[in-house]
């Protein structure tokens, strides 16, 4: 097989398969495989553009996280926790006490 170069994958496309508009900022699940967070506003139905790399501020779950932890993306309580129980998000880019209600995550 043969590849051909294409993108280098920071920003994809991304189909809004949902009735309600996608904001920027916006956290969305790959297939409950990954996540990335919308760049652009995505109209129900329409392509827009998410970032697959990059440190993001992102709501956090009870829990101290330490820095380099594997963090994963729970869908329900749209929130980042430690560990990969749910949808793998990445890493914690600097530690997080239990007090605190973000974490700084590094996706991609």
């Amino acid at each position: 097989m043969k590849a051909m170069y294409w993108q280098t994958g920071d920003n994809l496309d991304y189909v809004n398969g949902t009735d309600a508009v996608i904001e920027p900022g916006t956290v969305v699940s790959l297939n409950d495989e990954r996540i990335a967070v919308a760049a652009t506003q995505i109209a129900p139905g329409a392509v827009g553009v998410v970032a697959t790399v990059g440190v993001f501020v992102m709501d956090k779950a009870a829990g101290a996280i330490a820095q380099g932890a594997a963090v994963s993306y729970d869908k329900t309580a749209d929130k980042i926790g430690a560990g990969t129980a749910n949808i793998p998000a990445g890493f914690a880019a600097e530690a997080a006490a239990d007090a605190d209600e973000t974490v700084k995550v590094k996706i991609g």
